[in-house]
């Protein structure tokens, strides 16, 4: 039936187009018909386009291809057809091969050179057969032929290979579409990654880099990647890269063979900075490396800009290097412990605190009683207490130590994380012990001092005492010099009077600051006036011998330097004797104490235990290698002698083997430093139980200073008589002192005023300033103070006469302030009538002395 029809169509090709048909030929593609069998349908209908002039023909094939559920549509010129391909999604295009204009193998070449012709399945129908002229079809674009008359189970195969493919140009075009959003992906990606990418081919040449990878290594596309990296990293300064590539970098340089087959266990990476021309700091980078598959590529290189790690890097090493030297420098010991009390970190003060080595504290509990001693409850119980609240704790514990008994004080903190929980905790344990020896020693200070002024205080009364008593006993001997009776009883009282102001004296020498002033020195007058002093205060039952050695030459030093050398050893010996009398029980033990001043002329001496300096003892750097010559000052006791464990140790500071408040442990360290800073040395002589000797070397000066000239002449040439008749105001507020020198004063011709305080005084000379050639007046005043009074009249009114003060204690620097103030001579009392009269005997009336 089909040939019928087919035929019939052939034999009406000439007839004329109706304009049906025309219109069939512009309307757009049909769906597939309703009332079409299912059977035979295809998996999803193909937009199929007819391409006929012959109207009989268009008709016939639309009818086959809508039975098999295709959409068709119609035209008779390959020039209709273009216009429904550029207008409308097409297939298939089914062509015939003679066409009226374009024919149809021109169409076909138009088709392909579409954007999407080569989607398009092109079958053409021809009567050709020969096969230059089907190749021509083919080689035109077409997909395949049908050679008329159309054999339709033949157009049944061609529509199923256009079926398949089409669908394998659909999945193709899904492919590629995905490609594309892959590669637009992936060059996002590439380009936009804050990590520089570098792509090689298989020689090692970089084909393709992001901009990462040109803000870090510079434009470098065409250039060896090993040049690349091994210039940049030349270009550092030696010790930025140590001068040498590291093994990853070496394996990455040296070339790609060795960097695959590292590859293949794992990406290897390193470290470096790269200097960038025109650059000053190098920018620090990670690199990494991976082979890539395909042919013709090479490997990709990965580099991350790690610069602002490395800063923080460089940063923690800095403060980590600071914590460590701070804390290891630090005299506090500190620990840092985990939350179960084991060691993390423990500076090196910590060996003195805990008795071991850093290394053997790391990794143990503080609690272990091997540390912390019988402490370590008190240890673990404060650690807990930190622990569960949060706070800060303080723990002060007195442990022993193999220096001895330490006083200890803790402050244990809590160290939170990120999370704010306690994950550490720091311990900083200070030594309190030489602390709170200090503390006891500057109480005892202040004690002594506070002595020292009371001490004061009671010489200026006493001296107030004596002074009328020793004037009035002079004044009384005087008198009656002829007789005998009366002189006999005098002489005892001036006597006792002489030797209550010496007693006075030596308190107040020995109570003196020390200072830098030397002075001609008489080692054994000095010996002599302290052991005087000592008679009176030390237990009676203790010998105390002194060995006077003749000819001995005058020393030139600081005499309070001396006196308390010499006190602080004759009290040591003091104390070992006491202590060896009441632990002896010995009735036929006689506890002596000898002092000799000897010269010997020597070169060196026995080592001696004292201070450690630099790794020596003072004692052994300071020992005088010329052979000169030295006076020894030498106490010798019988007592309980030095243990010779305690021997080496006994000037070191704070080092006492008497119980608590008995001794601070410095007299001897202070002892120490006086007499090395004098230029000497000391060596000890003991045997426990039998006795000490300590000799003390003074150096002995080749030329002594030329001695000041004293103004006032010896008591005995010095007659009572006035010589002349001066105006004295003499003030004092002890009626006793005023009564006995206005006495003596009348009685040698001088014309005497007197003022009981500063302010009478004052009104006296404000009043007529010239009507005194002398101020006789006291420092202690009430109202206005004797210094007040002498600065008063020489500034305020102008006084021109001579001042003398009187005082019954003024220390050395007051002395000098009144000398450098104006005042001529300055009388300790008691003082002697002669001297006073001496003194007075040089002043000059005001009209001689103007």
């Amino acid at each position: 039936m089909a040939q019928e029809l087919l035929v019939k169509a052939l034999d009406n090709r000439d007839r004329p187009l109706h304009k049906e048909t025309l219109a069939t030929r512009a309307t757009a593609w049909p769906s597939a018909s309703s009332d079409l069998p299912a059977s035979g349908s295809p998996a999803k209908p193909m937009n199929i386009l007819v391409v006929e002039d012959e109207e009989a023909i268009r008709s016939l094939l639309q009818d086959i291809f809508r039975r098999r559920g295709h959409n068709v549509r119609l035209c008779a010129t390959a020039t209709e057809a273009q216009e429904i391909v550029q207008a409308d999604p097409t297939q298939v295009i089914f062509l015939d091969i003679v066409l009226p204009g374009m024919s149809g193998i021109e169409f076909c070449k138009w088709a392909r050179s579409q954007p999407n012709g080569e989607w398009y399945y092109i079958l053409v129908g021809t009567s050709r057969t020969e096969p230059e002229e089907l190749s021509e079809i083919l080689a035109a674009g077409a997909s395949d032929y049908i050679s008329k008359p159309y054999d339709f189970r033949l157009l049944d195969v061609r529509l199923k290979v256009a079926e398949s493919q089409l669908r394998h140009i659909a999945e193709r075009r899904r492919s590629e579409k995905r490609l594309r959003e892959s590669q637009a992906r992936y060059k996002a990606l590439f380009h936009f990654l804050p990590i520089g990418l570098s792509i090689t081919d298989d020689r090692g040449v970089i084909r393709e880099q992001n901009v990462e990878a040109v803000r870090l290594v510079g434009e470098t596309v065409g250039m060896p990647v090993t040049e690349v990296y091994d210039r940049l990293h030349n270009a550092l300064p030696v010790g930025e890269a140590d001068g040498t590539h590291e093994p990853e970098a070496d394996m990455l340089l040296g070339g790609f063979p060795q960097l695959e087959e590292q590859t293949l266990g794992g990406v290897p990476h390193f470290e470096k900075g790269l200097i960038r021309e025109g650059a000053v700091e190098p920018v620090w980078v990670d690199v990494s490396a991976a082979s890539l598959p395909g042919p013709g590529y090479g490997v990709v290189v990965a580099a991350t800009d790690i610069t602002a790690r490395k800063t923080l890097e460089q940063e923690l090493r800095r403060r980590e290097g600071e914590f460590r030297s701070l804390a290891e420098n630090l005299p506090d010991c500190v620990v840092r412990l985990d939350r179960s009390y084991r060691v993390l970190f423990a500076n090196k003060s910590a060996e003195q605190v805990f008795g071991c080595e850093v290394a053997a504290l790391i990794g143990r509990k503080l609690t272990d009683p091997s540390i912390t001693k019988e402490f370590a409850p008190s240890w673990e119980q404060a650690l807990r207490v930190t622990m569960l609240s949060g706070e800060q704790q303080t723990l002060d514990v007195e442990m022993a130590a193999p220096s001895g008994a330490r006083s200890l004080s803790s402050t244990i903190a809590p160290e939170r994380d990120t999370t704010g929980t306690i994950h550490q905790l720091l311990v900083i344990t200070r030594d309190m012990t030489e602390r709170k020896r200090l503390d006891t020693e500057v109480s005892q200070s202040r004690k002594l001092r506070a002595v020292g002024e009371l001490v004061g205080g009671i010489t200026h009364e006493f001296n107030n005492l004596l002074a009328p008593l020793f004037m009035e006993t002079i004044l009384l001997s005087e008198e009656r010099p002829n007789d005998t009776e009366i002189q006999e009883r005098l002489q005892p009282m001036i006597r006792a009077i002489e030797h209550a102001r010496d007693l006075t004296k030596r308190l107040l020498l020995l109570g003196r600051k020390s200072d830098d002033k030397k002075e001609i020195l008489d080692l054994n007058a000095l010996i002599s006036n302290n052991i005087e002093l000592l008679k009176h205060t030390i237990d009676r039952r203790l010998k105390l011998d002194f060995a006077v050695a003749e000819n001995l030459p005058l020393l030139y030093l600081n005499r309070t330097d001396v006196n308390q050398v010499l006190m602080n050893l004759i009290l040591n010996a003091r104390d070992a004797l006491m202590e060896k009398m009441e632990s002896a029980g010995d009735s036929n033990f006689r506890p002596a104490i000898s002092v000799e001043a000897t010269l010997v002329k020597c070169r060196s001496r026995a080592p001696v235990s004292g201070p450690a300096q630099d790794g020596a003892r003072a004692a052994e750097v300071l020992v005088p290698q010329e052979v000169a010559l030295w006076q020894r000052l030498s106490v010798r006791d019988n007592g309980t002698g030095i243990a010779p464990e305690n021997l080496e140790r006994i000037f070191e500071p704070f080092f006492t083997t008497k119980k608590v408040g008995d001794g601070t442990g410095l007299g001897l360290a202070i002892m120490w430093n006086i007499v090395l800073n004098m230029g000497g040395w000391i060596e000890v002589d003991s045997a426990k139980g039998k006795g000490t000797t300590f000799h003390v070397y003074l150096p002995q000066v080749k030329s002594l200073p030329r001695p000041a000239q004293t103004r006032i002449p010896r008591e005995d040439t010095i007659s009572l008589e006035g010589s002349q008749s001066l105006r004295v105001l003499l003030v004092d507020d002890n009626p006793f002192v005023l009564r006995s020198f206005s006495r003596m004063l009348e009685r040698a011709g001088y014309v005497l005023t007197t003022a009981t305080d500063g302010s009478e005084a004052w009104q006296h000379i404000a009043e007529s300033p010239g009507s005194f050639d002398v101020l006789m007046t006291n420092l202690n005043l009430p109202t206005i103070s004797g210094r007040d009074l002498v600065r008063r009249a020489l500034r305020e009114a102008r006084f021109r006469g001579s001042i003398l003060v009187l005082s019954g204690f003024a220390d050395a620097l007051t002395q000098q302030e009144l000398k450098d103030e104006g005042v001529e001579e300055i009388f300790l009392k008691p003082v002697s009538p002669a001297n006073l009269l001496a003194s007075l005997g040089r002043c000059k009336p005001l009209a001689v002395a103007s």
